[in-house]
């Protein structure tokens, strides 16, 4: 993904645009809409208050969604959405983790590869779209950063929101029940009475899967999985998934594992790349980002000083032409 400059933080005010400030909102929906309503280019990150989840970020230019994503630490996202209609592109566990911190750059890659169709592609993208869309509507508060600029690389998709949204109302209010009860697609699970899961619930999840092979309710809960992992199993959509296991919750069953506090990050070395070519920012952030840099991409000189005071970076890459 592209990054022309710096972020910054949104903190909206009730019927007025946003504002610099902490970036905490009570209506994270209301920021994408404000953002589209402006034709502003770049990502909009949206995380949980006092959770260390996932975030959901969706990059939009000229008033269309370009593509949205989640983050998937353990690749639980990418096995549930590739494993029902694309699981020859499914990567080996291990390089999961890996993939999912760039599910864009993946399947363009299986497109060059010739593993997808250029429709295939596109179909995949708008679903992945999609099912962000959903969690990142459903929340009711939440903490928002917008990265002005920022744009997938290449350009494949552009899609109306309210068209990507109209068919997913129903997904997106449920959601936000379980939202409220504090259920979220990445949250993890635990068994408590195995022997009442496995009599109560053996015949509804067995009547939501997919999958060919006889369900052992217990043996889905092997390795605490996430909602995520539990829906790739079974073949099967997330949102029955979650409503079963809340249900197992409330029975005492089963329970949520908690979430822990987000810890203070560790300060990472800061590298600014001051070059008016976007193909050498892209090299250099795919070059460092990996080896735990922080990257700030600056493209043109006239914003250099005031960025590069405001984030101090620890070492300064310049074209020879701009020194």
């Amino acid at each position: 993904m592209q990054n022309s400059s710096s972020p910054f933080e949104l903190t909206p005010q009730p019927q007025a645009s946003s504002n610099p400030g902490l970036g905490r909102v009570a209506a994270p929906a209301r920021v994408l809409h404000t953002l589209l309503n402006q034709e502003l280019t770049g990502c909009l990150r949206i995380s949980r208050l006092n959770q260390a989840l996932p975030s959901w970020s969706a990059y939009i230019a000229q008033g269309q969604v370009q593509f949205a994503t989640g983050a998937d630490p353990r690749g639980d996202r990418l096995a549930y959405l590739l494993q029902r209609s694309h699981r020859q592109i499914l990567p080996p566990k291990m390089r999961q983790q890996q993939v999912t911190k760039s599910p864009y750059h993946y399947l363009h890659q299986c497109w060059q590869a010739q593993q997808l169709s250029l429709k295939e592609l596109r179909s995949l993208l708008r679903l992945f779209t999609q099912e962000a869309l959903v969690h990142l509507l459903s929340m009711t508060q939440g903490r928002v950063l917008f990265e002005r600029g920022a744009t997938p690389d290449p350009l494949l998709i552009s899609l109306d929101l309210a068209e990507l949204v109209e068919p997913l109302e129903q997904q997106i209010g449920q959601w936000q029940v379980l939202n409220e009860r504090g259920i979220f697609p990445h949250g993890r699970l635990s068994l408590l009475r195995s022997s009442n899961f496995n009599e109560q619930f053996r015949a509804p999840l067995q009547a939501i899967s997919r999958s060919p092979n006889p369900i052992e309710p217990q043996s889905l809960l092997a390795g605490q999985p996430s909602l995520y992992g539990i829906a790739a199993q079974l073949n099967s959509d997330l949102l029955p998934i979650a409503q079963l296991m809340d249900q197992a919750v409330n029975l005492g069953y089963l329970r949520w594992q908690a979430s822990p506090m987000p810890t203070k990050k560790r300060n990472r070395a800061t590298i600014a790349c001051l070059d008016p070519s976007q193909a050498v920012q892209r090299q250099v952030r795919h070059t460092l980002e990996p080896l735990g840099y922080r990257v700030i991409g600056i493209t043109h000189p006239q914003q250099a000083l005031s960025i590069l005071v405001k984030e101090r970076p620890n070492l300064i890459l310049i074209d020879g032409t701009l020194a």
